[in-house]
């Protein structure tokens, strides 16, 4: 994988130091861990005081709990506030888990495609030369990512015709691979992840400035 991308892992709070760069991307992918959590960046939206146009759910409530430590303990309220994000955990935020695992529904003798064939055909689903850098008659995936928001499973493809910086494709349980989503490389997937340093520069910058923030993809 392209350094850039290792870089913005290890931003993002990933343990990229054991990474072979002559291995196989599936063996790249498996050897990275992460102990934090994942969040996209909003679109396109104001912070405003309104649970659907928060960066993370529930931020503003947390923060107008911890208002009157701001001035004192601004550091301890940010510690807390990302032990309380990125920490794993099960209640739902909408944050991603890393969650590494092959996926091979169109390729014989594979417990996926025992499992998946039948719902594949079931809904004619052939991704053959559907998408960007997928041009292989079995293409098979891995999962990067598992979510809790929508959508809920992200992969690459082990035939990405860019194998250093492969496409991110999206799909929710819902509509599992009858509706692929493409999210663009992986490096651009990345920098549209919201790391703890950033969020903190974010509430940062709103306290600073008392103004509303414009959050976009970078």
């Amino acid at each position: 994988m392209q350094q850039k991308i290792l870089t913005r892992m290890k931003e993002l709070g990933g343990q990229v130091d054991q990474i072979d760069p002559h291995e196989d991307l599936i063996d790249q992918l498996q050897t990275i861990k992460f102990n934090v959590v994942l969040y996209q960046k909003p679109h396109l939206s104001s912070w405003l005081d309104i649970d659907d146009q928060e960066p993370l759910i529930g931020l503003n409530a947390f923060m107008a709990k911890q208002e009157p430590r701001l001035k004192d303990d601004c550091y301890g309220v940010y510690e807390d506030l990302i032990d309380h994000y990125y920490e794993p955990q099960s209640k739902s935020l909408g944050q991603l888990y890393w969650n590494v695992q092959t996926f091979t529904p169109f390729k014989p003798n594979t417990a996926d495609y025992e499992q998946w064939q039948s719902y594949f055909l079931e809904h004619q689903i052939n991704l053959t030369g559907a998408l960007p850098s997928m041009r292989h008659t079995t293409p098979e995936f891995i999962q990067i990512l598992k979510g809790t928001g929508y959508p809920d499973h992200y992969y690459v493809c082990t035939h990405d015709l860019d194998r250093n910086n492969p496409m991110v494709y999206s799909t929710d349980s819902e509509n599992f691979f009858k509706e692929l989503h493409i999210e663009g490389y992986l490096s651009d997937f990345l920098n549209c992840c919201l790391s703890p340093r950033e969020l903190i520069e974010m509430l940062k910058a709103r306290e600073q400035h008392n103004t509303f923030l414009e959050f976009t993809h970078v």
